[in-house]
């Protein structure tokens, strides 16, 4: 079983860290459910995968990826770029 942890970048939201079910990859999933997630969640196998139309006949509750949703890891990436883009034109 998995349990929620706080987003060590805005230290906000809880999230769960889970496993995509083919390739492996930790990935931080909000916990609230959303009416327009992508994805589906496994807490008793600690997986993640895409949303499909079997999820949808069993009413099961969609969730997104925190990246997506992380103000701080927004401002982190607008930042990395700014930075890549004066180097670029240094």
């Amino acid at each position: 079983m998995i349990y929620p942890t706080t987003c060590r970048w805005c230290g906000e939201a809880d999230v769960y860290w889970l496993k995509h079910d083919v390739t492996k990859r930790l990935a931080p999933i909000d916990v609230q459910p959303v009416t327009n997630g992508n994805l589906s969640i496994s807490r008793e196998l600690g997986i993640y995968r895409m949303y499909d139309a079997g999820d949808e006949a069993k009413g099961l509750p969609r969730h997104v990826n925190h990246f997506s949703t992380c103000a701080a890891v927004k401002k982190q990436r607008e930042e990395r770029a700014q930075r890549k883009r004066q180097a670029v034109s240094a």
